[in-house]
């Protein structure tokens, strides 16, 4: 099924059709990840006062273009080793377990309840990657790569957006 699913490879156009809905896809996994840990697990704000502080203090243009830096490393690092049992194994068994472990790393990673969430996304990522030309070969590896970085990115610069507008119009402050 794996294999049928990745068959086919949405062009450009297609894509950025898509991207608006896998955008709320990853805000909807966001948002039910958060209220499933707090109904779940007692948590604290671990990291969460350290990023609203330097999101208080950084002026809005600078946070996104340092935003581009963090999510082509965050890629690079948790969808590109993707192509190692892709080419050894070729799409299947191997590959959805290296997705899978790949995304609970790039969950950990973030920490707290973030594990969840993010592992989830990590899953969102990780197929965004593969479905528009991870299993391709070169330039496939670079189209998917950057459809799952501009994916990141407006996940991102939608979670960051909306610390600003809060900020601006006198909301309390929080991610």
């Amino acid at each position: 099924m794996f294999r049928r699913w990745l068959r086919y490879e949405p062009t450009w156009n297609e894509f950025i059709a898509a991207l608006p809905g896998i955008t709320a896809l990853m805000f909807m996994l966001s948002l039910s990840g958060y209220v499933l840990a707090k109904l779940l697990v007692p948590i604290g704000n671990e990291g969460g006062e350290a990023i609203n502080e330097f999101l208080s203090r950084t002026p809005f243009l600078v946070v996104m273009a340092v935003m581009v830096l963090v999510v082509l490393v965050e890629e690079a690092v948790f969808r590109l080793p993707l192509l190692i049992p892709l080419h050894f194994a070729g799409p299947g068994k191997v590959t959805a377990a290296s997705v899978i472990v790949l995304s609970v790393v790039f969950g950990e990673l973030h920490g707290s309840w973030h594990f969840m969430v993010q592992g989830l996304s990590g899953i969102v990522l990780s197929l965004v990657f593969l479905k528009c030309g991870g299993v391709r070969g070169r330039w496939g590896y670079l189209k998917g790569y950057a459809c799952a970085a501009v994916v990141h990115y407006s996940f991102n610069a939608a979670a960051i957006i909306s610390f600003f507008v809060k900020r601006w119009f006198g909301f309390a402050s929080g991610l």
